[in-house]
């Protein structure tokens, strides 16, 4: 039986965009990516002296406890 993980991804280093692209492919190795948020970029907090950060959400169906 599948279970249902939502799961959110962000990348401030180098291709921002593309390393999040990339880990959202490789969920697929975890089970089936049924949704994915468009990206979006935010402004860092805390340490705010460091590149704004791409971000988006996925929802998984997955096999995995």
């Amino acid at each position: 039986m599948s279970v249902v993980a939502y799961v959110g991804i962000g990348s401030n280093v180098g291709d921002s965009a593309g390393n999040v692209r990339r880990a959202i492919r490789a969920l697929g190795a975890a089970g089936r990516v049924r949704r994915v948020s468009a990206l979006h970029r935010t402004t860092p907090w805390g340490r705010v002296s460091q590149p704004a950060f791409v971000n988006a959400a996925v929802r998984l169906e997955t096999l995995l406890g």
